[in-house]
């Protein structure tokens, strides 16, 4: 399936339509006013470097005024910053003043929302080093502030570079007769955390990821497991952890939190379907999903889903889902509709063990008007309903250090899947085990991620629905073959079908286009290597690994915050056929 292909494209456009900005003089106090233009023409130039933007020229700024007879000189003030920017067709202005008391130099600066005249984000930077460090380094953090992006200083000198609205608690400047051990002590304490950039979501669903001790010594590898655990939240683009001072500071670009959504369903055994939706990402602020929508084409859904991932407790979370669907089914041509609703729950233990619950009733019809039962090799009497209590029951063992595109780490999984019948069909129960592990071979070199992947479907029953027969060749397992068993080699076809699957797969993924952020969105493509085996049954003790079948190929991975992973992968088997997959999973 690929669901999410015209999100991702939809975000693409939207990432190149960057904001519009536009830098007035800042106020020069105790400085002079060439010193003042100097610096504020070197942070428009910082601003344009990071991209984050579009920053209007000064030249082009000045040229539009003009036409309009406006005079900006001496604009400092908000009213006025305001009413130049809705002359300019800016979204945001940035004011600010250099100032100088005493021995320490100042910047302060704002970024105002032309439309609500609110100041939007705040910056700030001190040095007691002469005026030419506000060149050298203050007016680039002052940008990277302005921009919600990390900055670190190389210069030595600083006294201190704060972000914004940054706690007043400062570990105190120990005198010059402290040992440089004791010094050093302090400078790596860690009193209070800071979070930069979640202008949506609250600061609760990043604290409680937090793991590192506070107060404490500062220690990178908590940080780090503290970065993965916040990036996997899925809400941020960019999730940069760093002490500056004594704070454990937390920098944020947020991702999209809803917008409309085309939807384009891909089917490798049925094609295409087309519809569209609306998804709130961070419902609430809270990390809550609610995505609604429905498509059309081949299988038509309707569906209405909601996530709480953290209602309380640890991860107690909280789902519900109400759905229907109909198709008809590519290989015996029958009508296949099902409804149904869901509810479920679920809780970790000890940070990487997941339990999940759900219940939910299924109703199934068949429509087999036209069917031609002389071609069929089913086994068991087919019904027109099938009505269920469904159930499942889950345990997670996950270790993996990013969840969108790990590169350490392993994750197990057992899910029990009991649906017990309202009629006339029989009660029938589905295992289904998965087992990764992925290997870091280098942090160079385009950083390659050797993979292992394992699944096992086994289902039982005294009659299983003709609508729970597996497939073994498309995206979901051996890629290579397709999932319509006449679209394979004849000496292959009767192997695709059955009830039963046991499936291995190896990969090598590696860099193609590093990922980065774009204006909210984090972009990036991969190239992956495969070699996948399979073999499937109609029961247990039908399995025979000399009916194993063996596909290979490459593929690409494109990364887009919001939209998650849409894989391209080229698929080649012994029998010189080639399939093209499309998927939006790892």
């Amino acid at each position: 399936m690929i669901r999410r292909l015209i999100i991702l494209l939809l975000i693409v456009g939207c990432v190149f339509a960057r904001e519009y900005i536009a830098i007035i003089d800042f106020e020069g106090i105790n400085v002079s006013e060439g010193e003042a233009k100097a610096l504020t023409q070197r942070l428009n130039s910082e601003m344009i470097k990071l991209k984050v933007y579009q920053v209007l020229e000064r030249s082009e700024m000045k040229r539009l005024l003009e036409e309009q007879k406006f005079q900006y000189s001496g604009c400092v003030d908000l009213n006025c910053a305001v009413e130049l920017g809705k002359m300019i067709g800016a979204k945001y202005m940035v004011v600010g003043s250099i100032s100088k008391v005493g021995n320490t130099y100042s910047i302060d600066s704002r970024l105002i929302d032309v439309k609500t005249s609110e100041s939007y984000i705040s910056a700030n930077y001190d040095s007691s080093s002469e005026i030419d460090l506000l060149m050298k380094d203050g007016m680039i953090s002052i940008a990277h502030q302005l921009s919600e992006l990390p900055y670190e200083s190389n210069i030595n000198n600083i006294q201190a570079v704060s972000f914004n609205d940054i706690s007043s608690k400062q570990t105190p400047k120990p005198s010059e007769n402290i040992s440089k051990s004791i010094k050093g002590y302090i400078a790596s304490q860690i009193v209070d955390v800071k979070i930069v950039g979640n202008k949506h979501s609250h600061d609760e669903i990043i604290l409680r990821e937090i793991h590192h001790p506070i107060p404490g010594e500062y220690d990178s590898t908590f940080a780090k497991n503290d970065r993965n655990r916040i990036y996997n939240l899925g809400l941020f683009s960019t999730v940069d952890i760093r002490q500056i001072d004594s704070l454990y500071t937390i920098t944020l670009i947020e991702t999209f939190r809803f917008f409309p959504i085309p939807i384009a369903d891909y089917n490798e055994a049925k094609g295409w379907s087309y519809g569209g939706g609306i998804a709130f990402l961070n419902f609430n602020g809270l990390n809550q999903k609610l995505i609604l929508g429905g498509i059309g084409g081949k299988e038509t859904t309707y569906f209405l889903n909601f996530k709480d991932p953290w209602v309380t407790g640890n991860h107690v979370s909280l789902l519900g889902n109400v759905y229907q669907f109909n198709t008809k089914n590519p290989v015996y041509s029958y009508h296949y509709k099902e409804r149904g609703i869901n509810i479920g729950t679920g809780f970790y233990k000890k940070k990487v063990h997941k339990f999940n619950f759900l219940l939910g009733l299924e109703a199934a019809s068949i429509d087999t008007a036209g069917f031609d039962y002389s071609s069929l090799n089913y086994p068991h009497k087919i019904f027109s309903d099938y009505n269920y209590i469904r159930g499942e029951i889950g345990y997670v063992f996950d270790r993996r250090d990013i969840y969108l595109d790990p590169t350490s780490g392993e994750r197990l999984s057992f899910y029990f899947k009991p649906k017990i019948s309202m009629g006339e069909s029989e009660n029938y129960y589905r295992f289904q085990f998965g087992y990764s592990k992925y290997y870091q071979l280098s942090e160079k070199y385009f950083n390659p991620v050797f993979s292992v992947n394992s699944k096992l479907y086994l289902q039982y029953s005294k009659a299983l629905p003709i609508f729970e027969y597996l497939y073994l060749g498309g995206e979901d397992f051996v890629r290579g073959y397709s999932p319509l068993p006449e679209k394979n080699d004849i000496e292959v076809s009767p192997l695709i079908e059955g009830f039963n699957i046991i499936y291995q797969s190896f990969q090598l993924q590696h860099t193609l286009i590093e990922k980065k952020d774009y204006s909210g969105v984090e972009l990036g493509i991969d190239v992956v290597y495969f070699s996948d085996f399979g073999i499937s049954a109609n029961d247990i003790a039908s399995f025979k690994l000399q009916n194993t079948l063996i596909g290979f190929g490459f593929g690409f991975r494109f990364f887009a915050s919001g939209a998650g992973v849409i894989g391209i992968d080229f698929g080649f088997n012994p029998f010189s056929q080639q399939f093209l997959h499309l998927s939006d999973s790892n």
